[in-house]
């Protein structure tokens, strides 16, 4: 055999084959099209959409810090600014709370002074917006919408006057220092964290007399220089910053494993995509070069050595490449660049650009050497193996040839699934791509569904709305009267209404239910202070004069807040004899628990009654179902029921309602007309939740919804592509089979039942490895602990257009690719 070395004809063969087969090349560049349109536009919006799920996940914290340093010393504050670990140390103190302001109650706005660096390094970052600047001034004040909000402010204008009662947060002071001054508006903020609060200037800070160091107002915020960091780099900060007293450092290491898992998560995620798009162009060339062994076999016969049609070979990958990626750069730039941010701008105000420069580059250099690297090693393989067909074996060469040739199934009937699984290489490679690129859908919208901010508030709150008695700690007022209850639940699409309420009472110290309780507290963070032994004895001696320190509260809850809190507990307690009085709970806290108390009996009575005692059998634990707390004595709770039966008077505290949907504001409307014009009262609902998050919730659906969509549409093509590529590479057979008198409509129907089966066969392994693979996601980025569900609507529907186009696709693909009479069809192609 002579070679031939004139690479100037290798080079014109290759081009002049390239030219012929124009069709099939084509759908080889729109595969590599669809490839780097994937890598760019999905790996871009991913990119996008998790920046703006961190952003909301910073925004419902509340500053931008790692570690908290709690009381700090004035040595420490200056201490931690020269360590070399700490990046930004900012002092954050918390100073007074307003009780009332504009005309309206309210319990929960909380005053902080933050210094310079907490300001602008720590609290800015999490904000969504700000209008105006900090207080320098004592009467100056900066407040949350949602503080504003409680205030009856819905329009807040700078420099307003704003008359508020407060009292500063010392233990000298406390609820019996309520001041109520003028204070002018410098600025007013909105974040997500859903906080009352507001900032104030240096000089009222130091008016209140509050100081850093008084027990739980003052915290230094440690910015670290280095995104993770472990045990070792927390002893080093205790060691450094000398902490004493009740000092702890808030935070952990954590974050590193936190981080790994999201890291696991985000990287399988990631390997998906790239299969997806491997298996997209490695399909495709595979069909197109087994399809031309023959041809490549006559080449050798004309003296084209191995080395030389490898040549070939790759010369026309390159070609279908260099026309493919830069299409598919640009498609995906100009969804990244130009159609994604002018959504946002249309469907989200002051909407933040998500991608800079830098990272589109990134990106598109990244998908660019992806698609170079996956068209040559799916090309390798192919031109090797025509490398290496002696002539005669190539121009025998027919893919997919099964074993025992001679029998025969039922013909026609069972030819489609012979079709299939006659190459099975070829089966694999095709149901790889198309499983892969449907579990792919799949693992992502279980994770769009897992961070829907309707389902993060629905795990974050558990009830629709919450309406708060403001009185309680003051003339206790009863706001919710039987008839305001019986309104609510009467409302059409409310579903449940609870109820608890409150009273004072006095626990006398009982060592055997509550003396480990005392024990454990007086040793914890939150200890009252004092001497142990001291304060203990004159508890024992008179609980009524420790009371402002051992005080307690009754709390009294209806059936459905039973039902709600025993359901927590796994249905532990019996209702009959919980609503009869014969067993009740008590509180636990997050410091410390009465664990001792569970299955004894604890008495009580009211401050008002001369000491006339009431004894409760404690059945389990529970946090409390309302707002305000009495001491360091647990609460005790028991039914509605039975404080009617021992004539105790409480007030009404709290009142919850759950809707038939979460977020129906025409319900929440009708629930807040009920309480319309009593300013004593506070809501708390998902739906203000919300909406105080809707540019952000905007965002992340246009995000979310926008890659769904592409993933949708590109799961599609890569099943209309690799259809195309199949039937345009069977073009001979066809002929052949009408040769031997198979009917064109007898094909048509083989190519739909083909169709259907690899699409059917796709969606069952999709299923099998898609909900396996998303569900390992979805644990590992489970940051707020929802629970898991599959997005059937989104899948189904794809899953249909998926068989739709199985059963359609295919037979129009072949009557448009196959034209002319059989003659010239055999001619064609030979």
């Amino acid at each position: 055999m002579i070679q031939v070395r004139n690479k100037k004809v290798i080079r014109q063969i290759a081009k002049n084959t390239y030219k012929a087969q124009w069709n099939r090349n084509l759908l080889t560049i729109f595969a590599i099209i669809l490839t780097t349109f994937l890598i760019t536009s999905v790996v871009g919006m991913g990119v996008s959409y998790w920046a703006t799920i961190e952003e909301r996940n910073l925004g419902m914290s509340g500053a931008d810090y790692d570690i908290a340093l709690t009381e700090p010393r004035e040595d420490q504050i200056e201490k931690a600014g020269e360590l070399d670990l700490v990046k930004y140390a900012g002092l954050m103190v918390k100073c007074a709370m307003v009780t009332q302001g504009n005309g309206q109650y309210s319990s929960m706005i909380r005053l902080y002074y933050a210094d310079n660096t907490c300001w602008e390094k720590q609290c800015l970052p999490a904000f969504e917006s700000l209008e105006g600047r900090l207080p320098e001034k004592k009467n100056e004040i900066l407040l949350s919408k949602e503080a504003l909000k409680k205030l009856g402010i819905d329009k807040p204008e700078t420099g307003m006057h704003i008359s508020l009662t407060y009292y500063p947060m010392t233990d000298e002071g406390g609820t019996d220092w309520v001041l109520t001054e003028d204070f002018v508006l410098s600025g007013y903020f909105r974040d997500y964290s859903g906080q009352s609060r507001g900032f104030i200037s240096e000089e009222f800070w130091a008016e209140t007399g509050v100081t850093a160091r008084d027990y739980g107002m003052g915290e230094l915020y440690l910015t670290l220089d280095k995104v993770f960091y472990t045990q070792k780099d927390m002893d080093s900060l205790e060691e450094a910053l000398d902490m004493k007293d009740r000092q702890i450092l808030e935070g952990g290491p954590e974050i590193w494993i936190d981080f790994l898992k999201k890291g696991a998560g985000l990287t399988g995620v990631l390997v998906m995509i790239l299969a997806s798009g491997y298996l997209f162009i490695y399909n495709t060339l595979y069909l197109s070069i087994s399809k031309n062994i023959r041809y490549y076999g006559q080449l050798k016969t004309i003296g084209v050595t191995s080395g030389q049609l490898r040549r070939i070979i790759y010369l026309q990958a390159l070609w279908s490449a260099m026309a493919g990626i830069p299409l598919g750069l640009l498609a995906g730039v100009g969804i990244l660049g130009g159609l994604l941010p002018a959504a946002m701008e249309v469907l989200v105000v002051d909407a933040k650009a998500r991608l800079g420069g830098g990272t589109v580059g990134i990106i598109c250099l990244t998908a660019a050497l992806f698609a170079v690297g996956t068209v040559f090693f799916s090309s390798r393989k192919p031109a090797v193996m025509a490398g290496k067909c002696s002539p005669i074996e190539a121009v025998r060469y027919y893919p997919g040839k099964t074993k025992n040739q001679g029998k025969r199934e039922n013909g026609v009937r069972t030819m489609a699934w012979r079709n299939m699984f006659r190459d099975r290489k070829q089966a694999f490679v095709i149901l790889a791509s198309f499983t892969v690129a449907l579990s792919l859908f799949l693992a992502v919208n279980i994770l769009l569904r897992e961070y829907d901010t309707k389902r993060v508030l629905n795990q974050i709150f558990d009830c629709d709305i919450s309406v708060v008695n403001n009185t309680i700690l003051e003339e206790e007022t009863e706001l919710f009267t039987p008839e305001k209850i019986e309104q609510v639940r009467k409302i059409p699409q409310v579903v449940q209404v609870r109820t608890a309420e409150s009273g004072e009472i006095c626990i006398p110290y009982q060592e055997e239910a509550l003396g480990g309780y005392y024990k454990r507290l007086f040793a914890s963070r939150m200890t009252p202070g004092g001497d142990y032994e001291e304060t203990i004895k004159s508890y024992r001696e008179n609980p009524q004069a420790e009371n402002n320190l051992f005080g307690s509260r009754l709390v009294g809850i209806d059936s459905a807040m039973f039902d709600k809190i025993n359901g927590e507990l796994g249905n532990l307690l019996d209702k009959e004899a919980f609503l009869e009085g014969e067993v009740a709970l008590i509180e636990k806290s997050y410091w410390c628990s009465p664990d001792e108390a569970v299955g004894k009996e604890v008495s009580f009575y009211f401050p008002q009654e001369d000491g006339k005692e009431y004894k409760v059998k404690i059945g389990a634990m529970c946090y409390s179902p309302v707002t305000f707390s009495g001491g360091y004595s647990p609460q005790i709770i028991v039914s509605q029921e039975y404080v009617k039966k021992i004539g105790a008077d409480l007030c009404m505290e709290v009142m919850e309602a759950d809707y038939e949907e979460p977020l129906l504001r025409k319900t929440e409307n009708q629930v807040k007309a009920v309480f319309e014009g009593e300013e004593r009262v506070d809501f708390s609902s998902k739906l203000e939740r919300y909406d105080g998050m809707a540019k952000i919730e905007s965002q992340i659906k246009l995000l979310g919804n926008s890659l769904g969509v592409i993933l949708a549409l590109l799961a599609l093509m890569n099943y209309i592509n690799m259809t195309a590529a199949g039937i345009q590479n069977r073009s001979r057979e066809f002929a052949a089979l009408e040769s031997l008198g198979m009917t064109r409509t007898q094909i048509k129907r083989n190519l739909i039942k083909e169709g259907l089966g690899y699409g059917g066969i796709s969606i069952l392994l999709s299923l099998a490895l898609g909900i396996p693979l998303g569900f390992l996601v979805f644990q590992a980025m489970n940051i707020y602990g929802v629970s898991f569900s599959l997005p059937i609507g989104k899948n189904l529907v794809l899953y249909l257009l998926l068989l739709l186009a199985a059963g359609s696709i295919p037979p129009l693909l072949y009557r448009r690719t196959q034209k002319g009479s059989l003659v010239e069809r055999m001619r064609r192609i030979s």
